[in-house]
């Protein structure tokens, strides 16, 4: 079986400034196509062993553009080959990546398609299963609601509003109002992968809005509690562990889920000298760019990979609750009030652009920065913002 490859190159003719384009090539040993990245450069900043570029000062723009399109064909791959059975070949996934085929995949295909894809990063990052089994059970609830109209699976092309409101209603009939919601939102959200590639017009499930329970109260931190909880010293070596660990998502604005990916040999310098890290969100496949701080790099320099390796949520939150108690804070404080507390320094504090806390946050847009925080601007704004969180460090990484 030949094996779907992705490879860059800097090469054609050059232009009068002396740059040339960076293509993308891709297929299955010498059945290949090649697209174009909108990229040009200089050889001099052109890394063929990275493929990526260097020594330019669009360096973090290009690199982005470049992963994003690497994704987006390895995605398209996948996905044709679910739908095909692996009868693919590299002039088809060309064509879907230049909107002039539409493959009409199954959501179940494609639900399978995202575990697989989840499976396979969590063995390389030695992530937990919880995500996984979280996503397998939300799927085999689709599969329950498809059994009651005699179907094993339905393209996308044939869900329709009807379908997604009486989806949402069965979900409602047999699990409470947040995990209904949430198992809905992860439909919802592989019908959005979908639209963004150009393989539906609209997405339906927007149109049918799920039943909330309570509000959630927004958890944060002061910055004098990071500090409290960061310099004490635990006898339990789990303690220990996720004092680090909550500590390093109050610093970075990390999820849970994507905590273990903040590793000290990833760290790149900018131009300009700053350090940060990129990374690509567990839950939205989204691109973030993080800034790396000094306390961080102290901090990540205590492991021995460099990196804090991740435990199950609910381990987490066990720890996390004797952690509080051990400093003396009474707070509810959950693994999400670590990025709860960044986006309240960061946005409300120091008034760093909303648009940049959401980028740094890996939020697709600043509306759902806006969304999920607005909640904190009725509260106490926290006082003294120290370290590394000031308006210099941050601005210029992003």
């Amino acid at each position: 079986m030949k094996i779907f490859k992705v490879d860059f190159y800097h090469t054609g003719k050059p232009k009068a400034n002396g740059t040339k384009s960076i293509i993308c090539r891709f297929g299955y040993g010498k059945d290949t196509q090649d697209v174009s990245t909108g990229i040009f450069c200089v050889a001099d900043d052109w890394n063929k062993d990275t493929q990526t570029v260097v020594n330019n000062a669009n360096n973090d723009l290009y690199n982005k553009k470049i992963a994003i399109i690497r994704g987006k064909i390895n995605e398209i791959e996948m996905g044709a080959n679910f739908a095909k059975k692996g009868k693919v070949d590299a002039t088809l996934i060309k064509s879907v990546y230049e909107g002039k085929d539409r493959p009409n995949f199954g959501i179940i295909g494609l639900w399978e398609q995202s575990i697989e894809v989840k499976r396979n990063v969590l063995a390389k990052t030695r992530n937990t299963f919880e995500s996984l089994r979280n996503d397998t059970v939300k799927k085999k609830r689709l599969v329950r609601f498809l059994a009651t109209l005699d179907k094993k699976e339905i393209l996308i092309s044939d869900i329709d509003v009807k379908f997604c409101i009486d989806f949402g209603n069965f979900l409602n009939s047999i699990i409470s109002l947040e995990p209904a919601r949430m198992t809905y939102a992860r439909f919802k959200g592989l019908l959005s992968m979908q639209l963004n590639l150009g393989n539906i017009d609209n997405n339906p499930a927007n149109s049918h809005k799920m039943a909330t329970g309570k509000a959630k109260k927004f958890v944060w931190l002061t910055y004098e509690e990071v500090l409290k909880i960061l310099n004490f010293d635990f006898i339990s070596a789990g303690e220990q562990t996720e004092a680090h660990r909550f500590c390093l998502q109050c610093l970075t604005g990390a999820s849970h889920a994507d905590v273990h990916k903040i590793c000290l040999s990833e760290v790149q310098t900018g131009t300009n000298g700053v350090d940060y890290i990129t990374i690509s969100r567990e839950k939205t496949d989204e691109i973030c760019t993080i800034p790396i701080f000094t306390e961080v790099k102290e901090l990540l320099s205590k492991y021995e990979n460099g990196f804090i390796p991740n435990i199950s949520v609910q381990r987490r939150n066990t720890h996390l609750l004797q952690v509080c108690q051990r400093v003396g804070i009474t707070k509810k404080v959950t693994t999400h009030a670590g990025r709860h507390t960044f986006a309240m320094l960061a946005r409300h504090h120091k008034n760093i652009a909303i648009d940049v806390v959401a980028n740094i946050m890996g939020h697709a847009t600043s509306r759902t920065t806006e969304k999920y925080y607005s909640q904190m601007l009725a509260e106490t704004v926290i006082k003294g913002f120290k370290g590394g969180f000031s308006t210099d460090d941050l601005e210029p990484q992003i």
